[in-house]
Order: C-alpha cells, then structure tokens, then sequence
C-alpha cells in the first residue's frame, strides 16, 4: 500500500479546488502554476534523504530503496512532483521531502485528507 503527496506552485489567479488542479496538472501545462528546476530539485532530493540509495533515476522518475525496507518512487513534470511512499518510511523521511519541496516554494497536497497545506514565499 502507498501513501501519495503532490507538491506544486500556484499564482493567486488559480481557482481550482486542489484535486481540480491537480487533475488539469496531469493532462498538460497549466496558466498561473510555475515551471519547476527539476535538476535542482533531484539534487535537493537524493542529497537530502539519508539512508536511501537510487534504485533507478530517469529525467522523470526517481526510485529510491532503504536497505532495512521503505521506498519513495518520486515522479517529475515541468510543474508537479508526485511522491509515493510504500513500506517503512517515516514521517521524519516524509518531513526531508517537505522541506525540500517547501526550500522551492511548493506547498504539498494530500489527497488522502483533500488538503492542500500553506505555500511558502519564496525568497
């Protein structure tokens, strides 16, 4: 069993209900949600989460493996990244991915809860 998390960025044009936009986001480039640095954002990620090695990493996909179990299959578009977790996996590896998620200014979704939580303010 998996448990899902969306990040991305929005203008205040933006009216959708969070799943609403994240269903547009899954067809194509929306007005008003930003571009994303994915380089950058691989690289926050695989320097950040401490105990996982890559299982396999491709322009739009990364699998990352924790030896004692626990996985993250992190998934890439210009404009959204979609995170699966499955096994052991902790909210403090949970918390890593937030925060690099938030240090690009994207505010995570839960669809499990219809949540989408405060976008921080980039600097």
């Amino acid at each position: 069993m998996s448990y899902d998390l969306y990040f991305w960025r929005q203008d205040d044009s933006i009216t959708d209900t969070p799943s609403a936009l994240l269903d547009r986001l899954w067809t194509g480039h929306v007005a008003g949600v930003s571009e994303l640095d994915l380089s950058t954002l691989q690289s926050s990620v695989l320097g950040s989460l401490q105990g996982f090695a890559v299982e396999s990493h491709t322009p739009i996909q990364i699998m990352l493996q924790r030896q004692s179990g626990g996985a993250f299959d992190l998934g890439w578009s210009s404009q959204l990244v979609s995170v699966s977790a499955y096994g052991d996996v902790t909210g403090d590896d949970w918390n890593t991915i937030i925060d690099v998620m938030n240090a690009a200014g994207m505010a995570v979704y839960d669809p499990q809860t219809d949540e989408r939580f405060f976008q921080p303010e980039l600097p």
